[in-house]
């Protein structure tokens, strides 16, 4: 307790606090608090939510980060948990589970939300504390997500800061105006250039298009080192648009406002090819999916990301590259700035193999980017039905993680959609049977269609995403009409699901 502090001066935590006093021993506290108290990665919010899981049993938390500006809460334009605990101090093994309802809105707006017990991950409290970023992850993501994450930060590679800070080299915020009444002398910034965008998204800058800088003072100015060349400018904003710039290359000296991050590499042996990969990680999607995985503002409070989220991702560094890897890095970074057809696959193919990422992980990167991201279009893709080509892509991607497994005992398999008469659920389903055609057939279509009706009913009222009914020799799986649950990394963990947990529906036959 004495070398506690409470971050930021935030009113809510001495509440939860004063719980501990107020109830008896082993009492429940439930409470509504703010988001930021999980989502919060600066050192100061990690150690007050680490305090939290240390001091008290906590036995659940429903993160509303979804709801925000929903008909759930009426007004309520913040995200927010539901806490759950008991007034105990937990014991070392202690879990708790945590889920996030989605976005859906035909069943929001109706001041309604699906609490899926499927997506109820049990977490290690330990294992909380020693990720901090992992309910973060959890929220927008799945178990899959969790598994890249800790494989980036496992690499020996310096972070960018760290990488920044032994070269010597200088970043930052750009300057401040204000009317503050203790102004910074910005004489040495006067008539430089003053970085605005390219127009119509442009990805090269032309300093000589720049507007000067005009002011004599400003409330923030920093060093002068921080504007020297080359320069990459990084917008606070990244924006929805995938394929938009996400930095640029400054080559002379160039000033810059609040609303941009800049990492000079001035005075570096290896400046250009510094700046090169930078430019391109700042590109690619992982970096993107890492921002999105991790930052405490990003699909949480605001759509724009921390200094920090660039800091503490793992660098490519020069010296850990060869001379054919460092001329690639130059050669797209010129390409991404200069031609009219953008490299985004070569970006993307480059830094996914630096990072060795395999396959599966770039399809996992790909789907959470597509239905996880805080903007309209990715959660209108991750709302609306899944189309007939998507749905038979899911099954064939699930037919063949399970094959090896009927291979065994030279068992084929077959995945099928069931044919599903008109439904007038709230939220459409697709059902399809996983069966070996050596056992009992497959119940009739009408058998199947009555069936059906029976478990959409019981699914829509439980909140379920995901049904399997075991029958003798075959499953029949139901999963919710929403793209989201049909990605081809859905259909992976739904395979692990089916691996793990219902082969016994397909008993091993004794000659």
């Amino acid at each position: 307790a004495k070398s506690y502090h409470n971050p930021d001066n935030d009113p809510d935590l001495p509440f939860l606090w004063k719980a501990t006093q107020w109830a008896k021993r082993g009492a429940v506290i439930a409470m509504v608090l703010p988001g930021r108290i999980f989502l919060k990665q600066t050192e100061s919010g990690i150690k007050a939510f680490q305090a939290i899981l240390n001091g008290m049993e906590v036995t659940g938390i429903l993160n509303g980060t979804n709801l925000s500006d929903t008909a759930v809460w009426p007004g309520m334009n913040q995200p927010f948990m539901l806490f759950f605990a008991r007034n105990l101090v937990p014991a070392a093994n202690h879990h708790f589970h945590f889920v996030t309802p989605h976005l859906e809105r035909s069943l929001n707006e109706a001041g309604r939300l699906r609490i899926d017990y499927q997506s109820a991950q049990p977490v290690a409290t330990v294992g909380a504390i020693q990720e901090p970023w992992m309910l973060k992850a959890l929220a927008v993501g799945t178990s899959l997500d969790i598994e890249i994450v800790r494989k980036i930060n496992g690499l020996k590679w310096p972070t960018v800061k760290s990488y920044w800070d032994s070269k010597g080299l200088c970043s930052g915020r750009g300057y401040e105006l204000s009317s503050s009444s203790r102004p910074e002398n910005a004489l040495s910034m006067y008539g430089l250039p003053d970085f605005v965008p390219p127009p119509n998204d442009g990805f090269s800058v032309d300093i000589r298009t720049l507007p000067k800088f005009r002011q004599s003072a400003v409330r923030r100015a920093w060093h002068m080192e921080l504007y020297a060349p080359p320069l990459l400018i990084v917008p606070e904003s990244p924006g929805a648009h995938g394929y938009s710039p996400k930095s640029w290359v400054v080559r002379e000296t160039a000033v810059f406002n609040r609303s941009y991050y800049g990492f000079s590499a001035a005075g570096s042996k290896e400046a250009n090819s510094l700046i090169s990969i930078l430019h391109l990680i700042t590109h690619c999607d992982l970096f993107r999916y890492n921002v999105l995985m991790t930052s405490s503002r990003m699909a949480a409070e605001r759509r724009t990301f921390l200094k920090g989220n660039i800091e503490n991702f793992p660098l490519p560094a020069p010296y850990l590259l060869s001379e054919s890897q460092l001329q690639w890095a130059e050669y797209l970074s010129i390409r991404l700035e200069t031609a009219s057809s953008k490299p985004w696959q070569e970006i993307n193919n480059f830094i996914y193999d630096l990072y060795d990422l395999d396959k599966y992980d770039r399809q996992v990167v790909k789907d959470t980017l597509e239905v996880a991201a805080p903007f309209k279009e990715a959660r209108d893709r991750a709302n609306r039905p899944p189309k007939k080509d998507e749905r038979s892509a899911f099954y064939a991607e699930l037919h063949q993680l399970l094959t090896p497994s009927f291979d065994l005992t030279n068992e084929p398999l077959a995945v099928n959609e069931v044919e599903v008469e008109k439904q007038g659920f709230q939220s459409s389903w697709h059902f399809f049977s996983v069966s070996s055609p050596t056992g009992s057939p497959v119940p009739t279509q009408a058998a199947q269609n009555q069936l059906i009706s029976l478990i959409t009913e019981e699914a829509n009222s439980t909140g379920c995403s995901r049904v399997i009914v075991h029958g003798e020799r075959y499953l029949l799986v139901g999963i919710i009409g929403q793209y989201r649950y049909w990605t081809l990394s859905r259909a992976r963990l739904c395979a692990l699901d089916i691996l793990r947990h219902h082969l016994d529906a397909f008993p091993i036959r004794r000659s």
